[in-house]
């Protein structure tokens, strides 16, 4: 699906990003945060169509960690667009052939190896004439048939065009059931052709870890942190924290800590102030050594933390 060919319109919110401090989340899907790990390749797009009973939020990703706490009156589902899905949910590996079903609320952590396309639909809690959900507040991931899924993109890019070429044609409330039941034809037989996963993509012990030495961590945002006092913190050894992280996380807990304090000093030069410096940022967050604290913040941010501080002034 090309969304850089889409055009805004009355019937199509579309929103592309150049800027990682401009990104905001989907706020249909309630609470989320996303962390980028590569802003050289910063280039995100999101298109939104609503429909009667559902939304559409198609988006072409970039390379991150998300946070989303999913709490919606009905339920979604999150589709793969193209077939180079590489994502890793709550710790498990997630390919294009696989698809996520949510009804009610779930945690999820989210780790995109580089930047994917997918589809999130949001059903509306009035739609209640289909047999997709057995299970509340459980993630649930899904097998899918090739078939159908190409199917339902096909869908998806017919209802995007309308959306974006001819929004009157929406206008008509007719046409727009009609676009809307046909894709709910087409989730129908991706859901009766699916194959369940066998497993709850929930957050298991592995996630439970990370949630709770992120908000540790959180509440100590300057502070000193060793290995044995967060690993006693989520009460297993240092060894198993590493490991959790790298399930999870895709990196070791050395790099997600320092990763996590370069995020958090950008967003202190971002706020700016009088008699803020660049020099006590970086002690603060424990960069003590600062040519090289300057050439790590260019490699992650591809500029140099002054740029960021002369920003805010500006």
């Amino acid at each position: 699906m090309q969304l850089d060919a889409l055009s805004r319109s009355s019937k199509l919110e579309l929103r592309s990003f150049s800027d990682i401090d401009e990104f905001r989340p989907v706020e249909l899907l309630s609470s989320c945060r996303s962390i980028p790990l590569d802003v050289k390749k910063f280039a995100p797009i999101r298109a939104v169509v609503h429909l009667s009973r559902l939304s559409i939020v198609v988006q072409r990703s970039f390379s991150r960690l998300l946070d989303s706490a999913y709490q919606i009156a009905g339920s979604l589902i999150i589709v793969p667009l193209d077939d180079k899905l590489s994502a890793r949910v709550n710790g498990h590996n997630m390919d294009a052939a696989s698809f996520i079903a949510l009804h009610g609320r779930a945690d999820c952590q989210i780790l995109e190896h580089n930047a994917n396309q997918h589809a999130t639909l949001i059903f509306s809690e009035t739609l209640k004439d289909r047999d997709w959900f057995n299970d509340r507040d459980k993630l649930v991931a899904k097998f899918a048939d090739r078939t159908n899924l190409s199917t339902v993109r096909q869908g998806l890019v017919t209802i995007l065009q309308f959306a974006s070429k001819q929004p009157h044609l929406l206008e008509d409330q007719g046409f727009r059931h009609q676009l809307e039941e046909m894709l709910l034809l087409q989730v129908d037989n991706l859901f009766s052709a699916s194959r369940s996963c066998n497993r709850f993509v929930q957050r298991d012990h592995a996630a439970q870890i990370v949630r709770r030495l992120d908000e540790y961590v959180s509440t100590r945002p300057t502070a000193i942190l060793y290995s044995q006092e967060l690993a006693d913190e989520c009460s297993v050894s240092v060894r198993t924290l590493n490991d959790v992280l790298r399930q999870v996380r895709g990196m070791s807990l050395h790099r997600y800590l320092r990763h996590g304090k370069l995020y958090a000093l950008r967003r202190r030069l971002l706020k700016g102030g009088d008699g803020v410096t660049v020099s006590d940022c970086a002690r603060a967050y424990g960069f003590y050594h600062l040519s090289s604290f300057s050439m790590l913040y260019r490699a992650t941010f591809n500029e140099l933390p002054s740029t960021t501080l002369a920003r805010s002034r500006q």
